[in-house]
C-alpha cells in the first residue's frame, strides 16, 4: 500500500484513531512508517466501555500531532441521551486541545448545527475531516479558522464540490478517508487515492494539480507540525 502510495506521489500520511481498542496498533504502525498519528474518542464510540479510559489518556499523553478524530455524528445517535453522551466527550476533548494548544480533527454527520455551537464556545485550530457541509455550512467552518479536508466525496457529490469553491487553497487539506471511503471502481481506500482527490479538486478549481498537491502538502505540515514520511523513513 506504500508503494502504491508513493507510486502515486503522496510520501507520507497522518492516521487517526478514535476506537479505543486501536489506539496502541495504529500509534504503532505510524511510528513503524514514518506517519504522523492522531488520537481522539470518536463519536462512534462514546458509549464505549473504554471511553472514560481513553480520554483520561488524552489528557495526560503528549499528542504531538493533534487530537482526533472526535466530532458528532448524528447517524449513529439517534436518541436524545446518546447525542448527549457524544456532545460530553466532544467538549472534553475540546477542552484539552484548547488548555494544550494543539489542533484536532473534527467528525461531523448531520450535526453540524449543534457542532458549531460548540466549536463557538471552544476557540480550537485544525481541520474539519471528509467535508461535505453546503457552501453556506463551509463559510461558517472557515469563519471559525478552521481547515477545510476533503475526500473522495468530492468525486460523487455536487453539494461537496459546491462547498469546495468557498474554500481558500490555503485553508484546504487533501485526504483520502481509507479504508472507509474508497473512490469510484475501488473496493477499499487508500492514501494512493490522494493524487485522485487532487486531480478532482484541481478541475473543480481551475487550479494545476501541481499546485494543489504543493500548497495542500504545506497546509498539512505547517497545522500538523509533520514532517517525516514515507520517502524518507
Amino acid at each position: 500500500m506504500i508503494r502504491r502510495a508513493l507510486d502515486a506521489g503522496v510520501t507520507g500520511a497522518v492516521l487517526a484513531a478514535g476506537d479505543p481498542e486501536k489506539v496502541d496498533a495504529m500509534v504503532q504502525v505510524a511510528r513503524e512508517h514514518g506517519c504522523a498519528w492522531m488520537i481522539g474518542l470518536h463519536p462512534w464510540w462514546a458509549d464505549s466501555p473504554l471511553a472514560d479510559s481513553l480520554l483520561e489518556r488524552l489528557e495526560e499523553e503528549p499528542l504531538p500531532h493533534g487530537l482526533g478524530e472526535c466530532g458528532l455524528d448524528y447517524v449513529r445517535a439517534r436518541d436524545p441521551h446518546a447525542r448527549e453522551r457524544q456532545i460530553a466527550a466532544l467538549r472534553r476533548q475540546l477542552a484539552i486541545a484548547v488548555e494544550r494548544e494543539i489542533p484536532v480533527a473534527l467528525h461531523c454527520v448531520r450535526a453540524w448545527h449543534d457542532l458549531y455551537a460548540e466549536l463557538r464556545v471552544f476557540k480550537v485550530r485544525g481541520l474539519i475531516h471528509a467535508w461535505t457541509g453546503s457552501a453556506q455550512q463551509t463559510r461558517e467552518v472557515l469563519r471559525l479558522g478552521l481547515h477545510v479536508s476533503v475526500g473522495p466525496d468530492v468525486l460523487r457529490s455536487s453539494r461537496a464540490r459546491a462547498g469546495l469553491a468557498e474554500v481558500p487553497l490555503e485553508r484546504l487539506l487533501l485526504e483520502s478517508d481509507a479504508p472507509d471511503r474508497p473512490v469510484p471502481g475501488a473496493e477499499q481506500g487508500e492514501p494512493a487515492h490522494v493524487s485522485i482527490v487532487a486531480s478532482a479538486v484541481a478541475q473543480s478549481r481551475g487550479e494545476s494539480v501541481s499546485t494543489v498537491l504543493s500548497v495542500t502538502g504545506d497546509n498539512a505540515r505547517r497545522l500538523l507540525d509533520y514532517s517525516s514520511s514515507w520517502a524518507s523513513s
